[in-house]
């Protein structure tokens, strides 16, 4: 699944990526990629990743590398998506 949401995300000209907000969890069962490397193939600006291992040091510096948002899984609960015309992560 994970590939087949790269090569979508990848036929969208930039201004439908610009819409997009893509929200992966770092582990993706039984696929051989992982949501950070969806987020990496697909230069998904409006990215967050939902994880479990949000306390791991190692997942806290590849989320600072790759410059996206960070949602632990434990709090995704609370989280509210407003959508209200142009997409800003924040």
């Amino acid at each position: 699944m994970g590939k087949e949401v790269i090569n979508y995300i990848n036929t969208l000209t930039i201004q439908q990526k610009e819409k997009v907000l893509l929200l992966t969890d770092f582990e993706l069962l039984g696929q051989s990629i992982n949501g950070l490397e969806v987020v990496a193939k697909t230069m998904v600006q409006g990215a967050i990743l939902v994880t479990s291992y949000s306390s791991t040091s190692e997942i806290q510096d590849k989320v600072c590398m790759a410059k996206i948002k960070m949602l632990p899984e434990e709090l995704a609960y609370a989280a509210q998506i407003i959508v209200n015309g142009s997409l800003r992560v924040k």
